[in-house]
């Protein structure tokens, strides 16, 4: 299949049975809250048995899975005729109102597990599963978690931007990438992390700096708020980015994917206009 590109995935349209993007965000703020304080509390007593998924470097928790439990519940619980897709797979469901709410319970779990970095918990309220660029987005919430302590409240809805801690926040304008924080990632699939090698050895001349913080969620945050210039990846799953797409795009920046026949080409780029056109020439 030839590679096909879509700007702004994290489109908007009014939600299915006239429900309020509003609403929806508050209740994808109030469900990453309540989780954020499960998997806290689970790192102070104790995380319980590690296992993998993917490979033998993509950890996941007792805690990833109970947190998928308590976002499933409060999610349908308050909206009982809506779908749920989860990271974990511990209940996928299709629903009926036109609403999906896709979820990461821990997106940084390697983070979550050894303390080296943030993970957060990601809800987004959307109108179709599947490839983001095929759905509407019309919430999202994503609890970030700094240490054992440390928090901050990002979330969006459709057409009433974005806030950091109930601040308005905005992406970074430009494009000069001499100047520019590029934050990226690294994948479990080692045909994936064959080619963002080759994408940082193009950048790490080009640009000021670049930062691998180990959460999607996290570093599309951090674009969001202006504290790098654009986020690079390769081989996300929905969960990793339906409410940071969201979450950019209300900060007044564009999203660019890029899919393709393998998994190791499919390509996200976030941030400011200026810079996401640059590095599309580039990566």
């Amino acid at each position: 299949m030839t590679a096909t590109s879509a700007s702004a995935p994290a489109s908007v349209s009014a939600p299915a049975e006239h429900a309020d993007p509003a609403a929806l965000r508050a209740l994808a703020e109030s469900a990453a809250l309540r989780v954020r304080e499960l998997i806290l509390e689970r790192r102070r007593t104790g995380i319980g048995a590690v296992d993998t998924k993917s490979s033998a470097i993509d950890v996941v928790t007792e805690v990833d899975r109970e947190a998928e439990h308590l976002l499933r519940d409060i999610l349908l619980t308050a909206r009982p005729a809506d779908g749920f897709l989860g990271e974990e797979g511990t209940a996928q469901i299709a629903g009926t109102s036109g609403i999906v709410w896709v979820v990461d319970p821990i997106d940084g779990t390697t983070n979550f597990v050894t303390g080296a970095g943030p993970f957060a918990v990601s809800v987004a309220a959307v109108s179709a599963p599947g490839y983001p660029a095929s759905w509407s987005a019309y919430a999202g919430a994503i609890a970030l978690c700094l240490g054992n302590t440390a928090t901050e409240l990002f979330s969006a809805h459709a057409g009433g931007g974005a806030t950091a801690q109930g601040r308005a926040i905005s992406v970074l304008d430009g494009a000069d990438l001499n100047a520019a924080i590029i934050a990226t990632g690294l994948a479990y699939d080692p045909a994936i992390r064959r080619r963002q090698a080759a994408t940082l050895e193009a950048l790490t001349p080009r640009v000021r700096d670049l930062r691998i913080g180990g959460s999607a969620a996290a570093d599309l945050c951090a674009v969001a708020a202006g504290h790098v210039a654009a986020y690079v990846e390769r081989g996300l799953a929905p969960w990793d980015w339906a409410a940071g797409a969201l979450i950019v795009t209300e900060a007044g920046g564009v999203l660019v994917g890029e899919t393709g026949d393998r998994p190791d080409a499919e390509l996200l780029l976030a941030g400011g206009a200026g810079i996401v056109a640059t590095l599309r020439s580039l990566v």
